[in-house]
């Protein structure tokens, strides 16, 4: 796992890669056993809609974009190779 707190051109911005990288690592992170993953994770999905809660406040709410404000490119999306087309959002990188 790699935690990067600061990223060159992105104020505030932290970033976490390869958190699910091993079964042991996603098993804590959702409090199973690695014997326990497979039957506790396709119990979760098989399930349709679960049990979910709606939050009127939490941390995923604290900045929001409006459509005049919205700016991909404020995203620490990276771009890989030189070759690549352009950058990847979902390159296994997640802003924290």
């Amino acid at each position: 796992m790699l935690l990067l707190n600061r990223v060159d051109g992105y104020d505030g911005l932290r970033l976490i890669n390869n958190v699910f990288g091993t079964k042991e690592r996603i098993a804590f992170s959702l409090g199973y056993t690695e014997k326990d993953l497979y039957s506790r994770w396709n119990d979760i999905i098989s399930r349709k809609n679960g049990n979910p809660s709606i939050v009127s406040d939490a941390q995923v709410k604290e900045v929001i974009y409006g459509k005049d404000s919205l700016n991909l490119f404020r995203l620490p999306a990276p771009r890989h190779y030189k070759e690549d087309g352009g950058r990847h959002i979902s390159g296994g990188l997640m802003p924290s």
